[in-house]
């Protein structure tokens, strides 16, 4: 990938990021809300409530590691029993690659941002973020139970928060400290990093603008399938309302999915970092078309990823050549070896 194109992709990954995160800061979403929505999105079944408009096509791909392919039997051999081989002692190698996004040729499967801010917009009306009548023509947490409503002694129709928590304050609103601090975050439970989305989650990255990021296009969706009022997110998603993010960028996010402040701090670095790549550390991230024609869509599961620069992913390049050349009974010996060279580990 040329320089351009990389700080094209960057530029792209950072906006499409923000559109969602501008989709949880409007109903007052938390990271945690975010990394169950994550959970959702993969059907990850350690997921808790409400399955909602989960994205289809999350199936295991045709590629050498899993059931069928070149190197299948040996990894599993690798993998015990009676012991892991030296070097196979990780998750990821016992993990199938699932394919999970439509078909972008060259490149890792495509999620359509409008779609999936819609999908997010669902889950968060499913969990009780939001307002579902658009009565107060702004999306607010309307939940009756919650800490911030059970404790005022009297609320109002003017009760606004912020993403961060901030509230303003009306003459008919009083609010306890207690309240307060439970709606901003700063309470027991991880601070900002477990609360809400803040201006700094949306905000524009430098050099971003709204020029498309060259990703395709697929089919859009009308923006009124957004449950939201008129100042919402729906302005963002109506002006790309067919452009794609990558299923690896959110594949990367779902390893963090329990634990938000880590979860804040990767998604920070993806959309700041113009330098960081997503890599595939089983080399089977790009979509390609089998001889007899039949499309694969590229993986996005999640221990197969990791985050590194241009030039480790053009060495991981030369790593995979090398292990789709190399005879079966010697896969796991040159697995063994790569992971001892520069910017080897982990790839298989």
């Amino acid at each position: 990938m040329s320089a351009t194109a990389a700080s094209d992709a960057s530029a792209g990954r950072a906006k499409h990021l923000g559109e969602l995160a501008q989709v949880f800061k409007h109903r007052h979403g938390t990271w945690r809300d975010f990394g169950q929505f994550l959970k959702r999105e993969f059907r990850d079944p350690s997921g808790q409530g409400t399955m909602v408009g989960t994205a289809s096509g999350l199936s295991e791909m045709t590629c050498r590691h899993n059931a069928g392919g070149r190197h299948h039997t040996a990894l599993a051999g690798a993998l015990g029993p009676p012991v892991h081989s030296p070097g196979f002692n990780h998750e990821r190698f016992a993990r199938p690659c699932v394919s999970f996004g439509s078909y972008d040729a060259g490149k890792n499967g495509g999620l359509v941002v409008h779609d999936l801010c819609v999908r997010a917009a669902a889950f968060l009306a499913a969990t009780g973020r939001g307002d579902p009548n658009e009565s107060t023509r702004r999306d607010f947490d309307y939940d009756p139970h919650s800490a911030l409503l059970s404790s005022s002694p009297r609320v109002g129709s003017s009760q606004v928060s912020d993403a961060s928590g901030d509230v303003e304050m009306s003459e008919d609103i009083t609010l306890t400290q207690a309240a307060f601090e439970s709606a901003s975050g700063m309470g027991e439970v991880g601070g900002n990093d477990d609360g809400f989305f803040d201006d700094e989650d949306v905000r524009e990255a430098p050099g971003q603008d709204d020029t498309d990021s060259g990703d395709d296009s697929s089919c859009s969706v009308d923006v009124s399938d957004i449950p939201s009022s008129q100042d919402s997110a729906a302005q963002l998603i109506a002006r790309g309302s067919s452009t794609k993010m990558r299923a690896a960028t959110l594949g990367y996010l779902w390893n963090f999915a329990d634990d938000p402040r880590q979860l804040r701090t990767e998604f920070k670095r993806l959309r700041s970092d113009a330098t960081v790549c997503v890599l595939h550390l089983c080399g089977c991230g790009l979509c390609f078309t089998e001889p007899s024609g039949v499309k694969v869509v590229g993986c996005a599961e999640r221990s197969h990823l990791k985050l590194g620069s241009s030039e480790e992913n053009g060495r991981h390049r030369t790593f995979h050549h090398m292990l789709e050349l190399s005879p079966v009974p010697a896969y796991a010996g040159l697995v063994a070896i790569i992971h001892q060279a520069r910017d080897g580990g982990g790839v298989f």
